[in-house]
């Protein structure tokens, strides 16, 4: 057994974080097994080192209720006397108390429990973002930019007088422009999550590399002469 917590008006040895030799026949182990809060009145003839505390320090009466965290014992509170037997219904009293004390760390076990679900549905929902803000990038905006260069290429090499087809494919390329920039406008409004977590700073941090990279790829794509 681990003690997590101690208060005394005198001196005793079990300070916070020392560890005792648990006894499934002992005040400890009757708690675990019953759920149930009980009592020692007399140590003189039992065994093991808690025991041999509670005789040196005159220990004449202990009183231990369960900490029940969500239907499971999770440890046990001990309340003791060198002042002669505890009330008779210190037991009832102590198990109040440790119903208190079940219900905030079940809490807080559910808060850390919802706090990690929700920093994996964060980090899931960066992930997909990030998946397709590639996919974005690397399929259909590049094929966008390429069929706009190509429509651009032909309107140059078309005949003079034939300026029919030069103003459609002119304005093919400009549709396609204007796609390719409607395009952009929707994958860089992805809402990243850690704009919400962190804040600005730490959102163009993250944002920095992706428009270098932006800016280095970008093809200008230029109006031809009339």
């Amino acid at each position: 057994m681990t003690v997590m917590a101690t208060w005394s008006d005198r001196p005793h040895p079990f300070q916070t974080g020392t560890r005792w030799p648990y006894h499934v026949s002992g005040l400890a182990g009757r708690v675990r097994q019953t759920g149930r809060a009980g009592r020692v009145e007399d140590y003189s003839r039992r065994r093991g080192a808690f025991a041999a505390k509670a005789r040196e320090l005159g220990l004449s009466s202990v009183v231990g209720a369960p900490i029940i965290v969500d239907g499971t014992v999770w440890g046990l509170m001990t309340i003791a006397s060198t002042d002669g037997c505890l009330p008779d219904r210190a037991e009832d009293r102590l198990a109040e108390f440790t119903e208190l004390l079940g219900t905030a760390i079940a809490n807080t076990q559910s808060r850390t429990e919802l706090s990690a679900s929700r920093a994996r549905i964060v980090a899931a929902a960066d992930e997909t973002r990030r998946r397709l803000e590639r996919d974005l990038h690397d399929g259909i905006q590049q094929r966008l930019v390429s069929l706009a260069l190509k429509a651009r290429t032909i309107e140059t090499m078309t005949p003079l007088p034939v300026n029919e087809i030069r103003g459609e494919l002119s304005r093919l390329a400009d549709g396609l422009g204007t796609a390719l920039d409607e395009l952009r406008e929707v994958s860089h409004g992805i809402h990243p999550a850690i704009l919400s977590e962190a804040g600005l700073g730490p959102a163009l941090e993250a944002l920095a590399p992706a428009i270098r990279g932006a800016g280095r790829s970008r093809p200008e794509v230029r109006p031809s002469a009339g």
